[in-house]
């Protein structure tokens, strides 16, 4: 009978795929004083940034990502990386000028206006293959948001009805067909969402409070948008989704009521902001099991960390998998952007042998339900689906 499980579990394993990329232990990293990490790729591998623009990766450190090519002057702020690593967008600010660019492969590429006299622009989202950006131009009065490629150049998305003209882009879906952002509506500033078939569509504010919502990130699988909205309490961090609306996500305990979401995993389940506490604002992390907790917590109590002489104010960007996070905050007097890496060495080890197997599965099964660390593999708090799908996903390795 045991061979008979065996030889199941097995061929259960091999029947899944097997996901490439690079698996490090845990660990928590500062990128050096005086820069923000901003975003971060799909597979957590690669980090962009900014003041000046850099790339990051654990083999290369920071480079920045060089100059302007209409200007010679390195590019100012990088806001956005594609799934992939490969294109990193952005805004450079040569002679007073703020102008969006698009970096592959070590060539920036300045993206244009809209038009108009003192014209500006800034890219805030690229899909996955770079091949679309988003973000919002002026043509003085007006702000639009915008779609640039490269065949049609940037084309204005327009604004919803009613408002003063204004509306920036935000975010954009992996395919590039699916754009939110902010716009004036006649209520006041409103989430959108905007696809080629439907143009801008508001999704309302949180209830409650003066009218006021912003869109911040998109899931890879854009079911889900993140950002903040003004309810009963204040500024709040909210999740969108097409079944259920704009739901709040609270606070940290504390502080004066202020929150917003910034980054949201590539199924939604996990996202990261920041809140308000005593000590003023910090880096959160909410699941729908947890609720919104303070990263700093969870980092030194749940993995170890040693985070001494750190204050981590904003958590700005999230792997697919929710296990890599990135944003800024201040270390020992110096702004400072850093990497959170929550992944498991080896992954469905319930018992640090180096070897996911039966021993592994048996711990899982013994555990179940249970609130322990004992065959918690995932390191959430509970035994649970979660750790007995990774057990299953990886059995037969050996790390």
């Amino acid at each position: 009978m045991c061979c008979t499980v065996r030889l199941c579990l097995v061929s259960l394993a091999a029947s899944l795929f097997c996901v490439d990329g690079v698996v490090r232990a845990q660990s928590f990293q500062g990128l050096g004083p005086d820069n923000k990490a901003l975003a971060v790729s799909g597979d957590g591998e690669v980090v962009a940034g900014d003041h000046p623009g850099f790339r990051w990766t654990s083999a290369t450190g920071v480079q920045l990502l060089g100059a302007s090519p209409s200007t010679s002057q390195l590019v100012t702020n990088a806001y956005a990386i594609s799934a992939d690593g490969a294109y990193i967008v952005g805004s450079d600010v040569p002679i007073g000028i703020t102008q969006a660019f698009r970096w592959h492969a070590g060539t920036i590429t300045d993206l244009g206006f809209l038009g108009g006299t003192n014209p500006s622009s800034r890219a805030r989202a690229v899909s996955a293959d770079g091949s679309v950006i988003v973000g919002f131009a002026t043509i003085e009065p007006a702000t639009y948001a915008f779609r640039w490629t490269e065949a049609g150049g940037m084309i204005s998305l327009g604004e919803l009805p009613g408002g003063v003209t204004f509306s920036a882009a935000w975010a954009v879906s992996r395919d590039g067909t699916i754009i939110v952002g902010t716009s004036q509506s006649t209520l006041g500033p409103e989430v959108f969402r905007w696809t080629q078939a439907t143009g801008m569509v508001g999704l309302g504010d949180l209830p409650g409070g003066t009218f006021e919502s912003f869109a911040n990130a998109l899931s890879a699988d854009a079911t889900t948008i993140v950002g903040a909205g003004n309810g009963a309490n204040g500024t709040e961090a909210f999740r969108w989704t097409d079944a259920e609306g704009m739901i709040g996500l609270g606070d940290l305990a504390g502080g004066a009521f202020n929150s917003a979401a910034f980054a949201v995993s590539a199924d939604g389940s996990v996202i990261v902001g920041n809140g308000a506490t005593p000590n003023g604002a910090e880096a959160f992390i909410w699941d729908q099991t947890n609720g919104m907790r303070n990263l700093s917590d969870v980092l030194i109590n749940n993995y170890g960390f040693d985070l001494t002489g750190w204050t981590l104010t904003r958590a700005t960007g999230i792997s697919d998998d929710g296990l890599v996070i990135v944003g800024y905050g201040e270390h020992n007097g110096h702004a400072e952007g850093f990497v959170a890496n929550l992944r498991i060495a080896c992954p469905g080890d319930a018992n640090d042998d180096q070897t996911v197997d039966l021993d592994d599965l048996s711990t899982v099964l013994f555990n179940f339900g249970n609130t322990t660390s004992t065959g918690d593999v995932n390191l959430d708090g509970v035994v649970n689906l979660d750790d007995l799908s990774t057990v299953l996903f990886n059995f037969g390795n050996v790390c």
